[in-house]
This record gives C-alpha cells, structure tokens and sequence, in this order.
C-alpha cells in the first residue's frame, strides 16, 4: 500500500511542476508521461493513483507554444540533465499518445462510478484531441469512443 501512496503523491507532484510552461516541457523530455504511465500499469485498480496520474497527464499533453527550445539557458540545463538535445516534447507525446489513450480508457473502464476519474480522464483525452494528429489514434484505441 505503501508503494500505492509514493505512486500518487508522485503523480501529483507532477501536476504541479507542470503547471511552469518551461518546467513541464523539461518533465515532458525527461520522461514524465512514461512514468505516469508505468504508476497507472502498476496499480490500475488504486483510484487515488489513477486520479492523481490523471490529473498529471491532464497538465502533461496539453499542447505548448513553442518556448525557444534552442536558448542558452534551455539548452545548458537540458545538458545538465542528461536530455537529447534533438528530442523534443512533441516527439514524446508521438512517442506516447497510444499508450496514453489506452491507460485513459482502462481508468474510464475500472472507475466507471467515479464522476472525478472519468472527469479527468475525458480532459486527458480533450487535451490530445487538440492535436488533430492524434485523432487517428484516439479513434483506434479500443472502447475510447464507446466510453465517452
């Protein structure tokens, strides 16, 4: 249980971090929906963690305006922390939007009773709808369209 609560504390740190326009891309590169994503595999019928790796990737996919990856500043603290240079927040969530659809539908299908998850959860699958290169995905993820 333990484990259960470190996963969703760590989920809504992430919320926040994310909620900085710079911090959330840097989160972004790092890794931070494949995190999300293994707290929700791991513990798929824990509703605290679902909800609050929900809330993340609510923040998390949420498209940016360009924020001038290539200044100097962005560019030394990227070093720093070990990101590839030519990897960026777009190319995750690419990376990502599969998966992230299927976890999103497996949440709506585990938590059907749950007004806040299933809320959550329709935000997550809004804010990837706002790429209109992700509807493809979206429109094949199973049960996505049915839950909704």
């Amino acid at each position: 249980a333990n484990q259960e609560v470190l996963q969703a504390m760590s989920c809504w740190s992430m919320v926040n971090i994310a909620l900085i326009p710079k911090q959330k891309t840097m989160l972004v590169k790092l890794g931070g929906i494949s995190v999300v994503a293994n707290a929700m595999m791991q513990h798929p019928f824990n509703a605290e963690v679902q909800f609050r790796a929900l809330f993340a990737l609510i923040n998390l996919v949420i498209p940016s305006d360009n924020l001038a990856d290539e200044d100097a500043i962005n560019a030394a603290a990227e070093e720093e922390l070990g990101v590839a240079v030519d990897v960026t927040e777009r190319d995750m969530l690419d990376e990502n939007v599969g998966q992230i659809s299927n976890l999103v539908v497996v949440a709506m299908k585990n938590f059907c009773s749950s007004e806040a998850i299933l809320n959550r959860a329709c935000l997550v699958l809004h804010n990837l709808s706002l790429n209109e290169e992700y509807h493809r995905s979206l429109l094949w993820t199973p049960n996505c369209y049915q839950m909704l």
